[in-house]
């Protein structure tokens, strides 16, 4: 009898302090953007028994087309998982609107003025709001096709804010400003022109994404490689990969998440 009373109390116990625990959330926030004047929508995950007291900060990720990883992604659900499984410390992940297909290109695609906006605006509203850590390496940005090279030109142009950066399928072909016209390649030029700066990269592409980006322009996946050689020969940590059978989709792009969030936010 005492050992059943024991066991119960046990239970009981368990169930409360389950109960106690704060689940992790999403809210949706709206900021004001300066640089563009027009709203932006954010999307902000918490993860569960978020503390803004904890001694040590958390680390974080942005995440560029942010809808797309709040809902398609279900990025709560997995970054949830990866918490508990410990292979990656509690993290708080902010997905940022980019807009319509004409203000995500203006965003996306080599953009001095959404670097303006991210330094100016959004990365203080980030630290003021949450407890966040303001350690480079304790910070990832991320995105695809045009998000991948935003994540890509974001990082290399804040490595003082990102210290890493995981591109997915980047259009490392776009020339500067959002252009689609020669000359070609605009970032991949820079990062061989300049000093090596402190961030690491983790590129990955499609291995069937062997298409030319715009008529007779570059092939997407070969662009990806110029990008990774230009890396590489400036002494830059990078990993990269080919994905058997990948093609330019939100498929291929949701299933290789979890290796690049466990790549760039793993650890204590």
């Amino acid at each position: 009898m005492m050992r059943r009373i024991a066991v119960a109390i046990l239970l009981w116990c368990a169930c409360v302090a389950a109960c106690a625990a704060t689940p992790s959330r999403v809210e949706e926030k709206t900021i004001e953007d300066p640089v563009y004047h027009r709203a932006r929508k954010l999307w902000v995950y918490t993860p569960m028994d978020y503390d803004v007291k904890q001694a040590k900060a958390y680390a974080w990720v942005l995440c560029f087309d942010g809808q797309t990883y709040a809902e398609e992604f279900q990025f709560r659900t997995l970054l949830d998982r990866l918490i508990e499984q410990k292979r990656i410390r509690p993290v708080v992940a902010v997905m940022v609107d980019n807009g319509n297909a004409f203000e995500r290109r203006k965003d996306l695609a080599n953009s001095a003025d959404f670097v303006k906006f991210l330094g100016g605006t959004l990365v203080p509203w980030v630290r003021a709001n949450y407890r966040v850590s303001a350690d480079p390496h304790e910070a990832m940005v991320t995105g695809y096709s045009a998000g991948g090279l935003g994540a890509a030109f974001v990082g290399w142009s804040m490595p003082d804010v990102f210290g890493n950066v995981y591109s997915q399928s980047a259009a490392f072909w776009r020339g500067a400003e959002a252009s689609d016209g020669e000359p070609y390649e605009w970032l991949t030029s820079q990062v061989s022109a300049a000093a090596k700066r402190p961030v690491r990269f983790y590129l990955e592409v499609g291995a069937e994404e062997t298409s030319h980006a715009v008529g007779t322009g570059p092939v997407f996946i070969e662009a990806n490689r110029r990008m990774r050689d230009a890396l590489q020969a400036r002494g830059y940590e990078v990993r990269y990969e080919e994905v058997p059978g990948a093609h330019h989709e939100e498929g291929h792009w949701k299933s290789k998440l979890e290796e690049g969030l466990v790549w760039g936010l793993g650890g204590s």
